[in-house]
């Protein structure tokens, strides 16, 4: 009787507070604002809602409201609802137990009107979301089909873990993450035994897991990973540790765990706390002021590739030069004679110089020549502006020697690379980089032993752990370079019972910056540059033969055309005598000559061709009776 008469009582008592209300404030919403006022037309609400199962044996008009306070034993506790709990938009849980018994803190969903509606009929609602029953299963709820806020979703995280003890499984003692202080005070770098040193544990995820407690309202207890759990399986500590809370000895597991598909198919995973990023760590780079490295700069512009090209088309204008030249006749006759070794390294010289001076450096040329000279001034053209160009910038840039600038140069060059042995990082750079050449050491600490002692050429160093560990950098001899190789994403293993409500309190503690704060907290102050000036870094590229592919084919056109300009237009002259025939022979034997010719080929007249052989012989002859040579004839 006593349970009937309370919920009598609560119904009533919600209808005269906002009649009350609404009155006082002239706000007649308010009054009706528990039956009809703020409906979804597209997500209506429930006229009648519950059945025979929702209700207390024997008392048709209470509803039997299970309430669940330890989800791992499933420990509840039953409280009587009136059969208008949830018809109609109104505020049902104001003065209902357990939550809003009218103690002045109560949560905020206590005031906010819902009501039960048809999944069905919502799904295809835009302004409204519903959410499934935790008081009666076979029904859903909205809030926003009433117009207010789901507030209850986030109280039943925030109360989830309300007074439980959290037991908590370390993988070890790990510095700057979870750690205690030694017989001196300074902290354990790593040790298996969590219970090493003296005094509380201290790091940052203790500290940021201690804070997530505070707000939770909940307690902590640390254990070490049993031992059946790792020793002699193919994972370490780290793995053992998911393995307890995948068969509930632990319920958490405190540490930097990375989130991988194959540790997600032993446990839960809370939401990420922050992502752990692997960059490529090398011997600081050097200066380079030596003369041999002001030498380099020279040929720096352009590609080895380019250099050989350029010299192989230099070589090739000035064989086209001697080709395409006026006609060469021996002093004795009057056929044609091979090119002479002497011709071609004169025509080569010329077009060097041209290369060179950037100016035609040969004399008068043919026609056939200037075709090739004209698209050969205007390769040098773009060559030398090319050129100045790029070896200004390369003048300009710091002269910084990184033996390795980034993982893809590292597999370019073969070079070794050491990480810090486990697994999970293994398969992850198998995984992205198999050509990588990589070498698993002990730890970080030796990673960078062997760094310095040029037994590897590059490590793996996570960010986080650099910033925080200033017993890593030593004389400052390690300097990143690159970008992040690797990412993983941090996050706690966890049973089922506890990872909504710690997922709750990690993602609202991240969203205040609580994690950041806590780091920040044991960041060491910065006694050297873990980075070089992003400016310094860049490279600035040589030019290859695919930027030069325009010009050299504009030259070859030239060449091509100077060849069609000499064979191509004009008849081949042709001798029939194949001896020789002196200049110096008599005038009737050069008559004859002319007249053996006339059955075979087309010449000039006579007159003309008898003139022009004492032209040449003026020519040969000086003065003085001593042979002279012109180039050309």
């Amino acid at each position: 009787m006593r349970v009937l008469l309370r919920s009598i009582k609560h119904e009533r008592i919600n209808f005269f507070i906002f009649t009350f209300l609404g009155l006082i404030t002239n706000d007649k919403s308010i009054g009706c604002r528990a039956f009809e006022v703020g409906n979804d037309p597209d997500c209506p609400c429930l006229n009648f809602v519950h059945n025979d199962t929702d209700r207390i044996d024997g008392n048709e008009s209470c509803l039997n409201a299970k309430i669940v306070f330890d989800k791992d034993t499933n420990i509840h506790e039953t409280f009587c609802y009136p059969e208008s709990y949830g018809v109609g938009c109104g505020n049902h849980d104001l003065i209902l137990e357990p939550y809003c018994d009218g103690d002045n803190n109560n949560p905020s969903f206590c005031d906010r009107a819902f009501c039960y509606i048809d999944p069905d009929l919502c799904h295809s609602s835009t302004t409204s979301t519903y959410a499934k029953s935790i008081i009666f299963p076979h029904l859903y709820y909205s809030y926003t089909a009433c117009g207010d806020e789901d507030s209850f979703r986030n109280f039943n995280a925030e109360s989830e873990l309300t007074g439980r003890t959290i037991k908590v499984g370390l993988p070890g003692i790990y510095y700057p993450d979870h750690y205690r202080v030694d017989e001196e005070g300074n902290p354990i770098i790593f040790s298996d035994d969590i219970n090493e040193g003296k005094g509380d544990l201290k790091g940052v995820f203790i500290d940021f897991l201690q804070s997530l407690a505070m707000d939770g309202n909940f307690n902590v207890e640390f254990h070490p990973v049993s031992l059946g759990s790792y020793v002699g399986k193919e994972w370490d500590q780290w793995g053992g540790c998911i393995s307890d809370v995948s068969r509930g000895i632990l319920d958490l597991c405190l540490g930097k765990f990375w989130e991988t598909s194959f540790r997600r198919r032993m446990a839960p995973f809370s939401t990420s706390v922050f992502n752990d990023n692997y960059i490529l760590m090398v011997r600081r780079p050097r200066i380079r002021d030596d003369l041999w490295t002001q030498f380099e700069l020279v040929f720096e512009p352009f590609t080895p590739k380019l250099w050989i090209v350029i010299v192989g088309v230099t070589f090739l204008v000035g064989i086209a030069y001697t080709i395409l030249g006026p006609d060469r006749n021996s002093s004795s006759s009057m056929r044609y004679v091979k090119f002479s070794s002497s011709d071609i390294a004169e025509n080569i010289y010329f077009a060097w110089s041209e290369l060179v001076q950037g100016a035609d450096s040969s004399g008068v040329k043919t026609t056939a020549q200037r075709s090739v000279a004209l698209t050969w001034s205007l390769f040098i053209l773009i060559i030398i502006a090319a050129y100045t160009a790029n070896l200004a910038a390369f003048l300009g840039k710091e002269k910084v020697l990184f033996e390795v600038k980034d993982i893809n140069d590292c597999m370019r060059k073969n070079c070794l690379v050491c990480y810090p042995g486990s697994k999970v990082f293994e398969d992850a750079l198998t995984s992205y980089f198999p050509a990588l050449q990589k070498k698993a050491v002990d730890n970080i600490r030796v990673a960078l032993d062997k760094l310095e002692e040029r037994e590897c050429d590059a490590i793996m160093m996570s960010e986080y752990n650099w910033n925080l560990n200033s017993k890593l950098w030593r004389e400052c001899e390690a300097i990143f370079t690159g970008q992040s190789v690797i990412t993983f994403n941090v996050a706690w293993p966890m049973s089922p019972s506890i990872s909504r409500g710690m997922s709750y309190w990690i993602s609202r503690s991240l969203e205040h910056q609580g994690f950041e704060r806590i780091v920040d907290v044991y960041r060491s102050p910065q006694k050297c540059s873990s980075r070089l000036d992003l400016e310094v870094e860049e490279d600035v590229p040589q030019l290859d033969v695919a930027s030069m592919t325009g010009p050299l084919l504009f030259l070859a056109t030239g060449i091509l055309f100077g060849v069609m300009l000499k064979y191509g237009g004009r008849p081949k002259k042709r001798f029939i005598h194949e001896e020789e025939i002196s200049l110096d022979s008599p005038d009737d034997e050069k008559e004859e000559t002319y007249k053996s010719s006339e059955d075979d080929s087309e010449y000039y007249n006579k007159d003309l061709y008898l003139e022009t052989n004492k032209v040449l012989q003026e020519m040969m002859i000086s003065d003085d009776g001593i042979e002279i040579s012109s180039r050309y004839y």
